[in-house]
């Protein structure tokens, strides 16, 4: 059973949103200008940002019961999902920010948007950059959020 609410959809629009501005080649060259304090602040307040706006709209909220598997799961998965949109670890930012996925380091590919992006070019084997990075961050990272929410809301039910 699953169903879709005008919320979860309204959700789902505001991170793909969010991953089209937060993974957009303007907004990741600037990044690369600020020092490491001012770049670690600057994730924080959209990381911060986001999360309070996102449950200010009634969008999200936080009521996981992480006593049960089902809950830290849902938790997990919306973790995921957001964190693949706002940290910047992939070889996709290695390649905006220096032309080139040559010398990107295998740490990258171990974070949530590392891992999308390898399945989306790898496993899927889309090569142009600009839908890979639509599929990743603006599609994929959306419905594993979604997806998270819907399990702590006891909107998808996992038989184990």
């Amino acid at each position: 059973m699953f169903e879709i609410s005008k919320r979860d959809i309204c959700l789902w629009l505001a991170l793909v949103v969010m991953g089209y501005l937060l993974t957009g080649r303007e907004f990741l060259l600037s990044l690369n200008t600020l020092n490491a304090y001012e770049g670690f602040i600057l994730y924080y307040v959209i990381l911060y940002g986001s999360i309070f706006t996102l449950s200010k709209l009634d969008l999200v909220k936080f009521k996981a019961n992480v006593s049960n598997i089902r809950g830290t799961t849902g938790l997990l998965l919306f973790m995921f999902g957001l964190f693949a949109i706002v940290n910047w670890e992939s070889p996709y930012i290695q390649y905006v920010t220096t032309g080139s996925f040559q010398g990107a380091s295998a740490v990258f590919f171990q974070t949530e948007d590392g891992i999308l992006w390898n399945l989306t070019t790898q496993f899927l084997g889309i090569t142009n950059v600009e839908v890979a990075r639509i599929v990743s961050f603006m599609v994929l990272a959306p419905l594993i959020s979604l997806l998270g929410l819907s399990l702590i809301e006891g909107k998808v039910k996992v038989r184990l």
